[in-house]
């Protein structure tokens, strides 16, 4: 079988290539270009009209291309994060570069250019946290007194008010940009939390185990004879019960630790880097606080170890080992794959066994 291999030509397109698609999907370098692209356009066709000569246009035109070049290779070039406050201040500095050599090396263009400080200022409200944009005065406004050469009285007083509107134009757009975040913030947090336990719910638990690496523990709870709590009390005493399990499952958790409501009193707790032995140490201090509020429950648990086969095959060895808990007694935690074991102790005062079976 004959194989082919990538043409010199094929190979540098797709380095070509990966870099651009990396550049294009930055949302906020994206919004500039939309921004300032409008921005050429609308200068090109005012200068059609303002000034006849091709001489202005073709300097603008270079410039602003020019700006536009260096935003994209130092975005390229320079190992900046996504959101590194740099790399979103990146192309409003250069463009603002760019109209000081404009308005340095013509004359006359200050009701075309204009615009731009606008744009600018609009870009960093859309992008930035308040009060970014108060960086941005000091060039802004020396782009602006060599834009308005020859200077006199009259430009030197225009500067507060248009350094005002741009900084309160910024100013409410950032206020306004940064409520909304917040607020996606919340639903997005609100989406993804249970929210009668405060856990996380089952919407993104095939990530959060596809994540898992090896070494981690899986944990599954379940409380034991459950039902009889429903049965006998009635739903709502079995919801606070179960808003309790998810506020004493919470208490015991170390910060890098995540436990998702699995559905009715079962949870799943993945313990990043966790041995068994630490796995041991949680579910005692959760089975000490559990009896501590509910003396009359018990719970089961199931344990795996992460291992190559992935975090989804080890829930699986979890959830099989809890079962095999509940078989031999409950009250248990039993760890996939070892022989029968008990290694947190066993909780008195438990409800009559012959009352339900869950």
């Amino acid at each position: 079988m004959v194989t082919t291999t990538p043409t010199r030509r094929a190979t540098a397109r797709t380095r070509l290539h990966r870099p651009l698609r990396r550049l294009v999907q930055m949302p906020h370098i994206r919004l500039w270009v939309q921004f300032y692209a409008a921005g050429i356009v609308v200068s090109q066709i005012s200068l059609a009209f303002l000034r006849p000569g091709i001489h202005d246009r073709a300097i603008l035109t270079s410039v602003n291309v020019g700006a536009q070049v260096i935003i994209g290779a130092g975005t390229l070039l320079l190992p900046l994060p996504e959101r590194s406050r740099l790399t979103r201040l990146l192309p409003p500095i250069v463009g603002l570069c760019g109209l000081v050599v404009v308005g340095a090396t013509t004359a006359g263009l200050a009701p075309v250019l204009g615009g731009f400080f606008v744009i600018t200022f609009v870009y960093v409200g859309l992008t930035q946290p308040p009060w970014t944009s108060l960086w941005l005065v000091p060039p802004a406004a020396m782009g602006w007194l060599v834009m308005n050469r020859p200077i006199d009285h009259t430009v030197v007083a225009g500067i507060p008010v248009a350094v005002s509107l741009w900084v309160l134009l910024a100013e409410l757009l950032s206020r306004v940009t940064t409520r909304q975040q917040v607020q996606q913030a919340q639903l997005e947090e609100q989406a993804a939390h249970d929210a009668l336990t405060g856990l996380r719910n089952r919407r993104g638990l095939d990530d959060l185990l596809a994540a898992a690496e090896v070494g981690d523990a899986v944990v599954f709870l379940d409380l034991d004879h459950f039902k009889a709590v429903n049965d006998l009390l009635g739903h709502e005493a079995g919801d606070r019960v179960i808003a309790d399990l998810g506020r004493i499952v919470l208490a015991v958790l170390r910060p890098n630790d995540v436990a998702v409501r699995y559905g009715g009193e079962e949870v799943l707790i993945l313990l990043p880097g966790t041995p068994l032995d630490g796995v041991e140490t949680l579910l005692r201090r959760l089975r000490r606080g559990w009896s501590a509020s509910h003396p009359e429950l018990t719970f089961s648990a199931g344990v795996a170890i992460v291992d190559a086969e992935g975090g989804a095959a080890a829930a699986r060895q979890a959830d099989d080992a809890l079962y095999l808990a509940k078989q031999r007694g409950r009250n248990r935690a039993e760890v996939a794959g070892q022989k029968p074991t008990m290694f947190i102790p066993a909780q008195k005062g438990t409800v009559d066994p012959h009352l339900s079976r869950g």
